[in-house]
């Protein structure tokens, strides 16, 4: 079972808790916002409960997704961390490694998606994300191949377990640029 972070989001100024599954509600998380009950399972699945082109922020605590869907367009993501604010993309992975160029390697936020020893699944859709710090000798010797079929489908096997990309640990180091399967633009 993957480690889910629980988060906030700020909807309209007031704060409400997203919470983890629990054996009575299954799922990834649940949203309870007046006697509507959400199941999010991404950051985007929150603008359900806005009118569009309204803010909603999820708060994961050492970094925010500030998420808008304009009128017939797609949703806008703006990470922000340590009063730096990105640039707003279209795609939350550019948004957020679009963060992490402005605030530097040695303030990124601690979160899987930034870490060295995360890695992705290969699939032809959305891939889940996995860690490797169990095997990270391995894992880096994969990463740092020049074979890009052996850093795509190689990593695989070396995964414990699954992750939130929102997780983080003490394993936490920040990932180089161009290293692995998902590499970092």
């Amino acid at each position: 079972m993957p480690r889910y972070t629980p988060f906030t989001a700020i909807i309209g100024g007031h704060r409400f808790t997203v919470r983890g599954a629990t054996r009575d509600e299954p799922g990834n998380f649940t949203l309870c916002f007046g006697e509507q009950r959400v199941e999010v399972d991404d950051p985007e699945d929150l603008l359900a409960v806005v009118a569009t082109g309204e803010e909603v922020i999820a708060d994961f605590g050492r970094f925010a997704l500030t998420l808008s869907r304009p009128a017939g367009g797609r949703v806008q993501y703006t990470a922000h961390a340590a009063g730096v604010k990105g640039p707003a993309a279209d795609d939350v992975e550019l948004a957020c490694w679009g963060l992490l160029e402005l605030l530097g390697d040695e303030r990124a936020p601690r979160a899987c998606f930034f870490c060295r020893w995360s890695e992705v699944e290969p699939s032809t859709g959305w891939g889940n994300l996995g860690c490797t710090v169990g095997s990270r000798a391995e894992y880096d010797r994969v990463a740092t191949s020049p074979d890009a079929r052996r850093r795509k489908w190689s990593s695989t096997a070396l995964i414990q377990e699954w992750v939130d990309e929102w997780h983080g640990c003490a394993h936490f180091e920040v990932r180089p640029k161009g290293y692995g399967y998902r590499g970092r633009p």
